[in-house]
């Protein structure tokens, strides 16, 4: 500013440059309504005006409307500061109030509101609505925010100077404003360069010189004092600054800057988490922290005080910095940050949590072995939330960190530090595993010893799954840690054993029986007596997994000193006592038999006589022999379930194998499969071995399928006897044999299995009764659902093309084909649908066979063809009329309509004409359910087709006048609105009918989904997709035709839709310069869509080495409008920029790269090459 006293008015008034410079800054960001900079330059003009006494009066009066507007043009809101007699309103509103009282004297519950209280509620409202407008001084604060999007970063002390640096001025020029007739004129100057100051440091484009002018101070040598003032005043200007400023002497572990940093309080004040409303919040980071992380080793003693004297906060960021330092600090020097480190294990959020794994591995390494058990027992608790008090309400306590961290935590932090402390760590997993349990179990059962651990912890040592839960993860390693002490230190071994003897949970008998198993020696040998001595129901459970292993053990350890004769004989005799015959007889019910009791009986024998197996002797040695030589396979560990069970997994068998099967007459065979029932099942070995018909069928289909149909004498037999064969199953297993052989291209004998398949669709698929259940195994209620199916499956067998039966057997395949089109099907026909909770007719179609047989009807049709391209396909069209005809037996049903709907083009290409003039029946537009299960199948499984088209209009037509009805089913993943859509807008590609006007159906579509914009987007996105995918050839026509359609999109400016324009970007078959004008002016209309989404610009850097201008103009859009760009990218956009002949596009190319290091998303390095 130059001097107010010494202007000569008589000349016109020349700009210094600092005072161009204020007036550009202003310039970049004033508007029409807010011309700044001539509010600016008015204020000197008028201060250059010594004639008139009240020039500072009127040069104040300027700059404070600049002061107040300013933030309303950074933040781009025209938001009014408030200005309202809040204190007046109040008084308002209280007195309307008391006389609302003496009208409504009864009080207002259930009284009408009449026109005075609604008017008093009114202002009410409007007392809290403009209680909501920001002040002045936020106003003003706001805007620093804005300008300086890194203004978090700075020190918090700092960033409250420069909120209220704003308002201040504004208070100082209030003064100056009221006309005082004597002003300070010296202090006005002060006041206004201040300003002028503010100003520059908020609107100028300075982040990329002040980062060089940073970097060359970092650089010297021997820097002055006064390199360090003005270093401190550069990076207190920006947040950016303050980033860049810490980064570099993080990442040179410059401690030079120590002192400094400390002497101006930069330490003291950590940012706590900031809410952002609705439940949310974010933790900011704290770069001082990452600087003392990187120095530490360098300077410990300082960056310990530090630390300590840094307050408690909720800030986990703050933390991690805390645990970076105590991870470079060496042992003891680390151990002193202990209390910061704890204090951060009771904070609510936890970012990082393997560094306490690190930390444990760390300290443990460097022998700090009690300040690592003391963070180990806050690391391993389990906790929970206050849980209801009723007994059905079970807690879920878990750790601090999740599952995965909480699996490293112990594999790779603990397991070391049990090496070295096995003892204190088995006693800290001891506490935490009892507290888990209680604090998992309800209060009431806390005094038992039932934990359900076989559940949560079927083995104490190790898992099957990769995904263990926390508490099977927390007992593994308690068992670890109790091996170590069991196998490295004997001496406090019975220390241990009398702790874990104290506890009350099952879990921790079971730990003893494992441990013991593992360590069978003099010490234990008395505990292990204790446990097999004191066990009372050897007769009526088996053992569990870890007791079988300590007896194991030690009876081959021991031998027969473990136990003396007279012990083991009365254990031996409780053992073949049991199991109880009546638990099991109530456990088979009416499936009990002695046979099945006594292969129970001599299973559990040698189950609980195996582990005792070495301190066998007599007549128990000679029966477990005994036992031992009616299987081959031994008894492992692994047969013993941790859960203790009776009995076990069902498998089903047959009775008799296919050899044993094959060795029967066909006449025994037969007689065999009929009288056979499921009644016969026993008990075997482990398990319920289900002796059923389902294996009893399959083993029949094997032997038809390899003996019998090869042997012309047993196949007629078979043939000629079909009507004795009395449950459908094996009629099934016999067409499944048969379906084998066509795969296999075997046709002697086709004419025969088709017949038989005739035969089989001569028997009703019965209506379900209520009083009982229809079953292919049923003898009484035969029911030949499956194998009517099982028919269908043959019969597209036959006609698949690599297949392709004989043209011989043409009218018998028409017949059945017939059959199964026209007969009742009882789940069709009594609405019995196959999915429950399901809406889906097309599959229910191909699951029910009438319907599915829809299907073959075309395969027919096709097979035909491919004997004789002109063959007539009258059998199906007159199975099809049949169907459609009001006097058809049975109506179509909804999966029918869904299969017929899809199957249209097909038909259509077998018989155009049929086809068109039974197109209603497809599509039977009075009956809507009907025609929308037909139509959305066409729609979902037919591609767009020129000729259909033609004889569907009117069914587009009618899609979009009920297309809130239509997409209820659930026919594909895909919504049949989008696919209607993309059917529509193929259409108008190929001309079927104008882009706007009364005849386009694609208008129409969008005046349709008006309501559900979504559909709109994903038509634009398929549209990307489909000229992505045409490369760099399209016919110009259909070009012509869908810029025509983009043009008619934008008009709408839709910011939803156009957001996607991104796919139409990469469309190298529409013209580059075309592309990027279309994406630059998209940009401002999404611009809310895209700010915050992760941007990809390999498209744009594509389009650089010819387009530099325009991907320039794009670019800039983006960046200020995403956080979420690659740095690589950037650098390439920028380095073209700043090489353009075009002196505009070299400026706009600074000015991105200013924004982008003022916004702290990149340093000056990350821009430069």
């Amino acid at each position: 500013m130059q001097v107010i006293e010494n202007r000569n008015v008589s000349e016109p008034r020349v700009l210094i440059p600092w005072e161009r410079d204020i007036s550009d800054a202003l310039r970049s960001k004033e508007t029409e309504k807010y011309p700044l900079s001539q509010w600016y330059l008015g204020a000197l003009y008028a201060l250059d005006n010594h004639y008139n006494p009240d020039r500072i009066a009127q040069a104040a009066h300027s700059l404070r409307e600049l002061i107040e507007k300013l933030p309303r043009v950074v933040q781009g809101s025209d938001v009014q500061t408030d200005t309202t007699d809040f204190k007046g309103m109040r008084r308002s509103i209280n007195n309307r109030i008391s006389k609302d009282k003496e009208r409504y004297s009864e009080g207002w519950k259930n009284k009408k509101i009449d026109a005075r209280l609604d008017k008093t509620l009114r202002k009410i409202e409007n007392y809290f609505e403009r209680n909501q407008l920001p002040t002045r001084d936020e106003q003003m604060q706001q805007a620093v925010a804005t300008v300086d999007p890194m203004a978090n970063s700075l020190d918090s002390e700092i960033r409250e100077r420069k909120r209220k640096q704003l308002h201040r001025l504004w208070k100082r020029l209030e003064r100056f404003a009221h006309h005082n007739n004597n002003p300070d004129v010296e202090e006005f100057g002060n006041c206004l360069k201040e300003l002028e100051n503010t100003i520059f440091d908020l609107l100028a484009p300075i982040t990329a010189q002040n980062q060089e002018e940073i970097l060359t101070i970092l650089r010297h040598p021997d820097r002055s004092e006064n390199d360090v003032e003005r270093m401190f005043s550069l990076i207190e200007r920006r947040g950016a600054n303050s980033v860049f400023f810490f980064q570099q002497i993080a990442e040179t572990t410059d401690v030079s800057w120590l002192f400094e940093l400390e002497k101006r309080d930069y330490f003291k004040h950590p940012p706590s988490v900031e809410p952002i409303g609705d439940g949310q919040v974010i933790f900011p980071f704290w770069w001082p922290i990452r600087y003392l992380a990187k120095i530490s080793s360098q300077a410990p003693d300082e960056v310990i005080e530090i630390v300590l004297q840094l307050p408690k906060i909720d800030n986990p960021r703050v933390y991690d910095g805390i645990l970076d330092i105590a991870l470079e600090l060496q042992g003891e020097q680390s151990e002193k940050l202990k209390r910061k480190i704890l204090e951060y294990t009771g904070i609510d959020y936890q970012f990082l949590p393997h560094k306490y794994t690190e930390l444990l591995i760390h300290w443990t390494a460097e022998n700090q072995t009690p300040v690592a058990l003391e963070l180990l027992k806050v690391l391993v608790a389990f906790t929970t939330k206050p849980q209801s008090t009723d007994q059905d309400t079970l807690p879920d306590p878990l750790p601090r960190v999740d599952l995965w961290d909480y699996q490293d935590l112990m594999s790779e932090g603990v397991h070391p530090l049990t090496k070295k402390a096995p003892y204190q760590v088995a006693l800290i997993l001891i506490d935490t595993t009892a507290n888990m349990i209680r604090l998992r179990t309800h209060p009431v059962d806390r005094d038992k010893e039932e934990d359900q651990s076989e559940f949560w912890c079927q083995q104490l040592h190790k898992s099957d799954s990769d995904h263990r839960a926390p508490e099977e993860t927390l007992v593994h390693t308690l068992t670890f840690a109790c091996k170590e002490v069991f196998e490295k230190s004997p001496d406090i071994m019975e220390d241990l054993n009398k702790i874990l003897r104290k506890q009350h949970w099952k879990i921790f008998k079971r730990l003893r029986y494992y441990l013991y198993a593992q360590y069978p020696n003099k010490k234990t040998k008395p505990w292990i007596r204790e446990l097999i001595l004191e066990r009372k129901d050897y007769h009526e459970w088996q053992h569990t997994y870890e007791f079988q292993q300590m007896i194991r053990s030690a009876c081959e350890y021991f031998g027969e000193t473990l136990l003396t004769k007279e012990e083991r004989t009365q254990i031996f005799e409780a053992i073949c006592s049991g199991p109880p015959k009546d638990d099991f007889r109530e456990r088979m019910d009416e499936n009990f038999t002695e046979e099945s009791f006594q292969q129970h009986q001599r299973d559990f024998h040698r189950r609980q006589l195996t582990p005792f197996a070495s301190a066998l002797f007599g007549k128990y040695e000679t029966y477990f022999r005994e036992l031992e030589g009616e299987v081959s396979a031994p008894i492992s560990d692994e047969d013993y379930q941790p859960i203790r069970a009776r009995f076990g997994s069902v498998s089903n068998h047959s009775p008799r194998s296919s050899e044993d099967l094959a060795i029967l007459s066909d006449e025994m065979l037969l007689s065999y499969i009929n009288e056979w029932e499921e009644e016969d099942r026993f008990y075997k070995n482990d398990g319920f071995i289900d002796i059923n018909i389902e294996a009893l069928a399959e083993e029949f289909q094997t032997i038809f399928k390899d003996s019998i149909i090869s042997d012309p004498n047993k196949l007629r037999f078979w043939m000629e006897n079909c009507e004795k064969i009395e449950r459908p199953i094996y009629v099934q297993a016999m067409i499944s044999a048969m379906q084998a052989h066509v795969k296999a291209k075997h046709f002697g004998k086709l004419d025969e299995w088709l017949t038989f398949c005739e035969w089989v669709l001569s028997h009703p698929n019965w209506e379900h009764e209520r009083d009982y259940r229809r079953s292919d195994k049923s003898r009484e209620y035969p029911d030949w659902t499956k194998a009517r199916r099982e028919i269908s499956d043959f019969i597209g067998a036959c006609l698949e093309e690599e297949v392709n039966v004989p043209i011989t057997t043409r009218e018998q395949l028409a017949k059945l084909l017939e059959m199964l089109c026209t007969q009742f099907d009882w789940r069709l026909d009594e609405n019995r649908p196959v999915f429950l909770n399901q809406h889906n007719p097309y599959a229910e179609g191909i699951n029910n066979t009438r319907s599915r047989a829809l299907q073959d009807l075309v395969k027919f049709g096709f097979w035909l063809r491919r004997h004789d391209s002109g063959a007539n396909i009258s059998e199906i069209t007159t199975i099809l009329e049949k169907r459609f005809s009001p006097e058809t037996e049975h109506s179509l049903t909804l999966p029918e309509y869904a299969i017929l709907g899809r199957s249209l083009h097909y038909i259509f290409s077998l018989d155009t004409v049929w086809a068109a003039k039974h197109k209603s029946d497809f599509f039977p537009q009075e009956t809507l359910s009907a025609w929308s299960a037909a139509f959305e199948s066409f729609i979902n499984y037919s591609q767009p087709f020129k000729p259909l088209f033609e004889i569907l209009q009117d069914d587009f037509n009618f899609a979009l006048q009920n297309l809130s009805n239509f997409g209820n089913y659930e026919i594909s993943r895909r919504k049949p609105i989008d696919i209607l859509g993309q059917h529509l807008f193929t259409y108008y590609l190929w001309d079927m009918y104008p882009l706007k006007g009364m005849e386009s159906l694609l208008e129409r579509f969008y005046e349709q989904t008006d309501s559900n914009r979504e559909h709109r987007t994903n038509l634009f996105n398929y549209v990307g997709r489909f000229l992505q995918k045409n490369g760099e050839h399209l016919n110009q026509s259909l070009i012509d035709k869908i810029i025509t359609f983009f043009e008619w999109r934008f008009e709408q400016r839709e910011p939803t839709e156009l957001q996607s324009f991104t796919l139409w970007l990469e469309a190298e078959c529409l013209e580059a310069e075309w592309r990027l004008d279309t994406y630059s002016e998209i940009l401002n209309v999404c611009e809310n869509e895209i700010r915050g989404k992760p941007t990809r610009l390999e498209t744009l850097c594509d389009m650089l080495p010819d387009h530099t201008p325009k991907v320039i103009e794009c670019f800039a859009k983006i960046a200020a409008n995403t956080p979420y760009i690659l740095a690589e990218e950037v650098r390439a956009i920028l380095k073209a920029g700043r090489e353009s002949t075009d002196e505009s596009v070299r400026s706009k190319t600074e000015l991105i790269r200013e924004n982008l290091l003022n916004s702290g998303r990149f340093v000056l390095p990350d821009l430069d090459d």
